[in-house]
């Protein structure tokens, strides 16, 4: 979306930050001299614009350097600085604004930050203004007097004029304004460079000062490594789209207080590159207390050795409580009824007790995925039990329930195998696998396959020994740990041995995929920030 959809003229004013927002390796070169970068854009943005968006376009030092060896990888290039150029200026000449060079045209004033902020949000039209930091003044104001005053192809010279906004001139040309402001450089609708120059001016307060702000994106780790960041204002966000007409009061009401119940008011989320790996961080200021949902990093720790897909879920008694109680207080604002209500329907249907027979032993659970070949794939549910003589118990109700809910169509038989203690097999024509259902010690498993099922109940290693799983939670780092993984060796090793290699889409992703080592995520939070991670860790 650009800045204003009124005329085309945007689109070519924004060009060269909007593509340089998604595509910031392209000016890696940087400068002969970044010192007078000018002021950080987010000084420039009012505190209630609901959405704004920073990236460092660039970067320098050991930034550079890890950008362009993770982009070569990535691009499968030698010279990824120049495939990115290439690709910027493909970009600009598809416009229709004519051949836009950026050598020429950004790189003899842009600095190392650009920043986007939005004001209004509908449908059809935004405002808002784009910031670029300038290394030379003189030189954006040229660049921009030349951009308001070129037209687009085809179309008649844009009406140009000269206003002013606290003290500061700027050029109006048709409906996108452009000033240049204490090395800053500001090109996007009327409005918004409006209220761009009123808070540089100190006139209105500023995005970069807001407590949330500060906080949420102070959260997203080294910013030495950071790439760039987006911040939306959830409560901002909801009232601009009240205001656009996008969101009706009564369903922008009940977002509102979704909001406001869980504590979440406010997100951030940051892009960074280290030395063989992409992390994205998500931190989100909290006004009420986290729960406890258990510790689903070290129930996935402990997952077979050679499980290249796992998930953690926590402590699934506290986390099915927690979804319930979350459900049950948006069907209270939705005036649905009680979610308590439906759960004693079903325990009085099913002649059961669904906290105490089925949620009262679980304890924490992950699932895994294992196999590189048609003759061991398989997976599994694995839940600790908290008490196995209960969930011994439990068994003959859940073959019940299995047998009830599936009908003619599914068989059950007893489960007979080694480790197994209590347990049954459930087929069907529809599902090839079996499905083993069984208690081993004090673990309650859901199995795909024989094999899946003895990996479950002891396997020759953990995946916290696993080396790729090791170096992913390393690549995680401030003390975040992996509640989810995927392992791309093994997986390329199935899709292979499957016979897709030798499609020709694969062949020409399979240089950059043998680049990929894993992805790994995961969560911690503090008193009043939740923060999430993910990382994708690539070969050295």
């Amino acid at each position: 979306m650009t800045l204003t959809t009124r005329t085309g003229r945007a689109r070519r004013a924004l060009l060269g930050a909007a593509v340089a927002l998604t595509l910031p390796l392209a000016a890696c070169g940087g400068s002969d001299s970044t010192s007078g970068d000018g002021p950080d854009p987010a000084s420039a943005v009012p505190a209630k614009a609901p959405v704004y968006v920073e990236v460092t376009v660039r970067p320098e030092g050991d930034l550079k350097d890890n950008t362009l060896a993770v982009a070569g990888k990535l691009l499968n290039s030698e010279d990824p600085e120049a495939e990115l150029k290439k690709f910027l200026e493909e970009a600009g000449t598809e416009t229709e604004t004519g051949n836009f060079n950026y050598d020429e045209d950004f790189k003899p004033w842009l600095g190392q930050q650009v920043g986007v902020f939005f004001t209004e949000i509908s449908e059809d039209d935004a405002a808002g203004a784009l910031l670029l930091q300038a290394t030379d003044a003189d030189k954006a104001k040229e660049a921009l007097a030349k951009e308001a005053r070129e037209p687009d192809a085809g179309k008649p010279a844009p009406k140009v004029s000269e206003k002013e906004q606290n003290g500061v001139t700027y050029t109006l040309s048709d409906d996108t304004a452009y000033a240049v402001v204490d090395d800053l450089a500001i090109v996007g609708s009327e409005s918004g460079v409006q209220a761009a120059i009123t808070t540089l001016k100190g006139d209105g307060d500023a995005l970069a000062e807001a407590d949330a702000f500060k906080k949420a994106t102070g959260a997203l780790g080294d910013q030495d490594t950071s790439i760039g960041f987006f911040y939306v204002d959830v409560k901002g966000a909801i009232q601009q789209a009240v205001a656009s007409g996008e969101v009706e009061s009564d369903e922008a009401t009940a977002f509102q207080q979704i909001s406001s119940a869980t504590g979440f008011e406010s997100v951030a989320a940051g892009l960074s590159v280290e030395e063989n790996a992409l992390r994205v961080d998500i931190a989100t200021p909290v006004t009420k207390e986290q729960p406890d949902l258990g510790n689903p990093s070290e129930a996935v720790a402990a997952l077979p050795g050679d499980s290249w897909l796992a998930l953690g879920i926590g402590d699934i008694q506290k986390v099915v409580e927690y979804q319930l109680t979350q459900v049950s207080n948006l069907t209270a604002l939705a005036g649905q009824g009680d979610i308590n209500t439906l759960i004693e329907q079903l325990n009085r249907q099913l002649k059961i007790n669904i906290r105490e027979d089925l949620l009262a032993w679980m304890g924490e659970g992950a699932v895994f995925v294992r196999g590189t070949n048609i003759a061991d794939i398989g997976g599994a549910l694995v839940v600790q039990s908290k008490d196995p003589a209960a969930t011994k118990a439990s068994m003959t109700t859940i073959r019940r329930l299995v047998t009830l809910f599936g009908g003619k169509d599914v068989q059950v038989s007893d489960l007979t195998a080694s480790g197994v203690e209590a347990g049954f097999v459930v087929r069907t024509e529809q599902f090839p696998l079996p499905v083993n259902v069984a208690l081993a010690g004090d673990k309650f498993i859901v199995a795909v396959t024989d094999p899946a099922l003895q990996a479950a109940i002891k396997s020759a290693g953990t995946l916290g020994d696993n080396a790729d799983f090791k170096a992913a939670a390393d690549a995680l780092g401030d003390g975040i740990k992996p509640s989810v993984y995927l392992g791309f060796r093994p997986v390329l090793d199935l899709v292979e041995g499957f016979g897709l290699g030798e499609d020709e889409d694969y062949k020409m992703a399979k240089p950059t995929l043998d680049q990929l080592r894993a992805l790994a995520a995961g969560a911690n939070s503090d008193d009043d920030v939740s923060r999430q991670r993910i990382v994708l860790t690539l070969t050295d």
